[in-house]
């Protein structure tokens, strides 16, 4: 049996801490959920406010678990390292895209890494997250208010990265429609 049949729902995962994943129904062309990463915190005087965020990995795995039967494809970004960034945050961040990762695959979800040069590019956006915002309200103008606020552009991004890949990653799977 193909991957995708019977599977209508494709996942787009802006990962980090602030991250967001979005579920979207391919055959209905909506969206079904937006999730923001489930994180915890643990005190540390490492930090100024007292305190590290983590990752809630059994919370996001209890949250994918619903939709994996269903989910043919996750859209994950893999940025790279930012140069502005010290090695303790690009190491807290690379672990939190290999959790995430680690989850959508352990569920049987198939995952596909997207550096965001390229969906971005593809989509016709540049680096202005606004951008991503409007585009995201273009496509599902009925949600808008999920993601109207600056500090929510990572929903707006998860939901485009799903759409990307309905638009240029579908001949990878056999949708529950084709």
């Amino acid at each position: 049996e193909l991957l995708g049949r019977n599977r209508p729902l494709i996942m787009g995962v802006d990962p980090g801490l602030s991250g967001a994943l979005a579920v979207i129904d391919r055959d209905k062309d909506l969206i079904v959920d937006l999730i923001d990463m489930p994180t915890f915190e643990k005190p540390s005087r490492a930090r100024k406010q007292g305190f590290l965020s983590y990752l809630d990995v059994h919370k996001l795995s209890s949250l994918v678990d619903m939709y994996a039967p269903y989910t043919s494809l996750a859209v994950i970004e893999e940025p790279g390292a930012m140069p502005d960034q010290g090695l303790s945050s690009t190491f807290r961040f690379g672990r939190v895209c290999g959790q995430i990762h680690g989850v959508l695959a352990g569920h049987g979800i198939a995952v596909v890494p997207i550096g965001p040069a390229v969906w971005k590019c593809a989509m016709g956006l540049s680096s202005d997250k606004f951008q991503s915002q409007v585009l995201a309200t273009k496509y599902y103008p009925g949600f808008k208010e999920l993601w109207e606020l600056k500090k929510h552009n990572d929903r707006a991004e998860a939901v485009l990265l799903a759409q990307y890949g309905l638009k240029h990653l579908s001949g990878l799977v056999e949708f529950s429609g084709s």
